[in-house]
């Protein structure tokens, strides 16, 4: 069996957007050929997956990772911004000066291979920003540039949805770059909103969204996992015991994690109402005194969670190593009640001579006789010293 693949050029949903279908064609003897299949590439895989049914076949992106190559090396995707709207970029041209034009450029940091390209377009301070190994998050503002360090939840299907992961950014009036080594969500939100129809008017405006959606995407968590720790607390108040330490261990990690990240961000944006810069500054600045109220909201709410997992997993030990209790000692009546009848039917098992009761007739009904009142001293025992209440 003989496996080709051809490739054929496609008409972009996303205006001057390139779009490349693949169709594999599996051949047989009989000349017979399988049904094309159309593959996405997106941001939130390196693999093409074939589209399933029922979902929209106009991804956001529909160049391939070759075309991207020859536009920019490691360009994941692009846009360019005018008075026509957006449209993706889809040539190495269109990347050029331009006027009323902005870009913006996603890249994946770990091809160094686009860094020339930058180093005549952005500053120092952004280059820094770009492809340091610093991971705290930051901002900086160089004049009419702005570059920073956001912290936004990864976007992979193979890893949990609670994983953070750098979005390193530079902006300035025309032109913005966003990088990262592993897909993030806010980026492939933004693309999808993009692709149907969202504009942006600036690079900065572009920013404020990215912080806004990555408010978004951190309210969404909390507001789960404050779900998944009001289904243990109403277990628990209703007296249903069952171990979910582990989930609400999950869910005091997550939440610390996200405290640190929100009172990061705004850190940043109150010290950059103090910083002195250009209309790049300003923007973010304006976008931030609106954005900073929903971040002290998910700080608020984190931090509540946060104690509340904490408590609720100290009570649900303390609950639970009651019933441990319960049971050892329940075992240990048992245990006590057992051991006197033990202690007299091991006697009675030695092959000994002068062994009472056996010789006589009514000896098995002696013994029995003798155990149930050892058996029952012992209870009566037990009651006296209040170990059965």
């Amino acid at each position: 069996m003989r496996q080709t693949v051809a490739v054929r050029r496609s008409p972009p949903r996303v205006r001057g957007g390139a779009g490349y279908v693949l169709f594999p064609l599996w051949q047989n003897p009989f000349g017979a050929q399988a049904q094309a299949v159309t593959f996405v590439i997106s941001d939130a895989a390196s693999v093409p997956r074939p589209l399933r049914r029922g979902e929209d076949r106009s991804p956001p992106i529909r160049q391939t990772v070759a075309v991207l190559d020859e536009i920019l090396p490691g360009l994941i995707c692009g846009y360019r911004f005018g008075r026509d709207g957006v449209r993706a970029i889809a040539a190495a041209p269109e990347i050029g000066p331009a006027e009323d034009v902005w870009l913006w450029l996603h890249v994946n940091l770990a091809d160094m291979r686009c860094r020339p390209w930058l180093v005549d377009r952005l500053s120092a301070a952004g280059l820094d920003h770009l492809f340091g190994k610093g991971d705290s998050p930051s901002l900086t503002v160089a004049g009419d540039e702005v570059a920073g360090i956001f912290f936004d939840l990864t976007h992979e299907l193979a890893v949990s949805d609670e994983d953070f992961g750098p979005l390193r950014f530079a902006a300035t009036s025309r032109i913005l770059v966003t990088g990262r080594r592993t897909p993030l969500r806010s980026v492939e939100t933004l693309r999808e909103q993009m692709h149907h129809g969202r504009t942006f008017s600036s690079p900065a405006g572009l920013v404020v969204a990215m912080a806004e959606q990555i408010a978004s995407s951190l309210d969404a968590l909390v507001d789960r996992l404050s779900g998944e720790v009001d289904h243990v607390e109403d277990m628990l108040l209703k007296d249903y015991l069952s171990d979910d330490r582990q989930s609400l261990g999950v869910a005091r990690l997550t939440s610390v994690r996200i405290h640190r990240r929100v009172h990061g961000m705004r850190t940043l944006f109150r010290r950059l109402d103090a910083e002195e810069g250009g209309p790049v500054a300003a923007t973010i600045a304006a976008g931030a005194e609106r954005i900073l109220p929903r971040f002290d909201d998910i700080d608020h709410a984190v931090v509540e969670l946060r104690d509340r997992a904490r408590l609720l997993q100290d009570e649900l030990g303390v609950r639970l190593a009651e019933q441990t209790n319960r049971q050892l000692r329940i075992l240990s009546v048992l245990t006590a009640l057992f051991l006197p009848p033990t202690l007299i039917t091991g006697l009675f098992g030695m092959n000994v001579s002068s062994l009472p009761f056996t010789d006589g007739a009514g000896g098995f009904v002696w013994v029995v006789g003798l155990i149930a009142a050892v058996s029952g001293v012992t209870l009566w025992a037990l009651a006296k010293a209040n170990v059965l209440k």
